[in-house]
């Protein structure tokens, strides 16, 4: 039987050759990770903690096709070394700066079980850590282009399923929005454009970005040209308008509430995510700073996708508290609008291993103003 005293007596010669170990505290707990489960990166750093361990209790034919394995990563979030659980191993590391790692998702049928914890001590260093300075987010805001709203919205008339520029459905869409804040229209563009875009995506050159510490998929480095088409026209004064009667935000000089020196902001960005991709909460996620309304248009998931197997779901919750506000739940071919509010955060969930394909995704966000 494995006990805390058995623990630390293991550990007193190595870790503490200078110390007395005998009044030490010690934290314990059992954790088990079943298939798809995982733990992203992390650092562990909080007061008092000094060494982190790992005691593995998993099947003696646990192999690398189960996953689970404990990455370690340097200063610049690099991999620095992998490590499979082995039963009745101990794996011991240091809670220093830069004690990034984590636990790779479980890809079989066996159950990653463990004994884990730290062990206790003085964590003065923590003191001496002078903050850096967080970096400014890459937004990209820009005003909404200067277009001629008759040649938007013949443009918007070739791509877009007509039911939403009728202004009755428009009316009913405004309705439903102002009572929930968000909405999905199905359908949303022409057939052939649809696939005119998904064969694009599909050739797309894409670039990885991070860091892993806050987000892990994929932008695009350049566009083809009917995406190009697309990008226009959501960065039209056409689609500008269209935005305001479906929603009542004043992103259109047309609109109610509409301000002499008003300036409607526009970020956008082509993405795809792929299975291990996500992106995180952080104290510089951008969508906390100030309220927009956020679009979402995606392309090239699998049939099959279910955001309860596979994850890879867009969540919305309230800074400091747990209670998810909204998710959503992406499908081909469908506009999701969310009008996040100040103070409100967004993520993607992990997508993981159960998913095989890709999640192409085109994400808008309009500011009323800055």
């Amino acid at each position: 039987m494995v006990s805390k005293k058995l623990l630390k007596s293991k550990a007193e010669a190595i870790l503490y050759p200078e110390a007395d170990f005998i009044d030490a505290e010690l934290s314990l707990f059992y954790a088990e990770y079943s298939k798809t489960d995982h733990l992203l990166i992390h650092d562990d750093k909080l007061p008092r903690r000094r060494f982190a361990y790992i005691y593995y209790l998993v099947s003696s034919e646990w192999t690398n096709s189960d996953g689970g394995h404990l990455s370690l990563f340097d200063s610049e979030l690099k991999l620095s070394k992998k490590i499979l659980p082995k039963r009745n191993s101990l794996i011991v590391f240091e809670v220093c700066k830069n004690s990034y790692h984590q636990v790779e998702e479980v890809t079989g049928d066996k159950t990653r079980k463990s004994l884990t914890g730290w062990f206790m001590g003085d964590t003065n260093w923590m003191d001496e850590i002078v903050p850096t300075k967080k970096s400014k987010i890459e937004c990209h805001w820009h005003g909404i282009a200067k277009t001629d709203l008759e040649v938007d919205m013949q443009s918007i008339s070739e791509i877009f399923n007509p039911i939403y520029l009728d202004l009755n459905t428009q009316g009913q869409i405004q309705e439903q929005f102002l009572d929930d804040s968000e909405i999905c229209l199905t359908d949303f563009l022409d057939a052939d454009f649809y696939k005119k875009i998904e064969k694009e995506l599909i050739n797309t050159k894409w670039k990885k970005v991070g860091p892993l510490t806050s987000k892990n998929y994929y932008k695009s480095v350049e566009n083809g040209e009917q995406i190009k088409k697309l990008m226009s026209v959501l960065n039209s004064q056409g689609f500008a308008l269209l935005l305001s009667n479906w929603t009542g935000l004043s992103l259109h000089e047309s609109s109610e509430d509409w301000k002499s020196r008003q300036k409607p902001q526009i970020r956008t960005e082509v993405a795809k995510f792929t299975s291990g991709n996500y992106t995180l909460l952080s104290d510089q996620n951008e969508s906390k700073s100030r309220s927009a309304l956020e679009l979402f248009l995606n392309f090239g998931l699998d049939d099959d996708y279910d955001l309860e197997i596979h994850g890879g779901q867009t969540t919305y919750l309230v800074e400091n508290e747990d209670e998810e506000l909204l998710t959503v739940a992406h499908q081909n071919n469908t506009l999701n609008l969310v009008f996040r509010d100040e103070g409100c955060l967004r993520f993607k969930k992990y997508l993981n291993s159960n998913y095989r394909g890709n999640m192409y995704e085109i994400k808008c966000v309009y500011c009323e103003d800055l």
